[in-house]
């Protein structure tokens, strides 16, 4: 006779996959957080992925220079942006749940003037310094969003809603934004050379103002959708 299954495993089993897609669609704050991460993440690969090659290939930084100075830049920037969104998150969220969109919305605004400085830079020296603050800005986001997940998703969802917005990221980040950029890039090229990517860099301000206006919008439901 087959021994009995062990008492629970019914009720801790994980939910199906359509559930958790469900919840995203139903719950407005899951929405907005996938739209706003979506675009953010969108901004951040395509920009992220073009910074080295816009500063050899335009602001003709040295390729020694961008092993000595951009790599550990990126590194400490990466780190103090999403270590940095996670702790000012967690520290507001005690106050207001709506920190969770704030402060990635405004971290998101952030990176714009900045990285419009950077662009317009007239040496890859202060390129790269003025760049600091957008390759910290722009990872802000990460942290809050999965942490939000968490927090709005029942335990046995908790891992395949993570793993849903991950795929956001990856889909419409890693995979849309490094091509629009590249793309827009080849297309300026005949009329502004070696200036183009420049430009095609200039090209993901509107979606950087789409993705805080997101993740803003996101702060209208936050205190509705923890309450319940």
């Amino acid at each position: 006779m087959d021994a009995a299954p062990p008492q629970g495993l019914g009720t801790d089993a994980p939910q199906a996959f359509g559930t958790v897609l469900k919840m995203f669609a139903q719950k407005h704050s899951l929405r907005m957080v996938m739209i706003g991460s979506g675009l953010a993440a969108f901004v951040s690969y395509g920009m992220l992925n073009w910074i080295p090659a816009f500063l050899m290939r335009t602001q003709g930084m040295p390729i020694e220079a961008m092993a000595t100075w951009f790599a550990p830049a990126a590194g400490i920037t990466f780190g103090i942006g999403i270590l940095g969104g996670g702790w000012l998150v967690s520290r507001a969220a005690q106050i207001s749940p709506k920190a969770y969109g704030r402060i990635p919305a405004l971290a998101s605004l952030a990176v714009a003037p900045t990285l419009v400085a950077a662009l317009l830079a007239d040496s890859w020296q202060l390129s790269l310094v003025l760049l600091l603050v957008p390759m910290a800005a722009c990872t802000a986001y990460v942290a809050p969003a999965l942490a939000l997940v968490q927090n709005l998703t029942p335990p046995r969802a908790r891992a395949t809603a993570a793993a849903v917005l991950m795929l956001m990221f990856n889909i419409v980040g890693l995979g849309l934004g490094p091509l629009y950029t590249g793309i827009l890039s080849d297309a300026l090229m005949p009329g502004y050379g070696d200036d183009s990517l420049r430009w095609a860099l200039m090209g993901l301000l509107p979606f950087i103002v789409a993705a805080a206006a997101a993740q803003w919008a996101m702060t209208r439901h936050l205190d509705k959708d923890f309450a319940g």
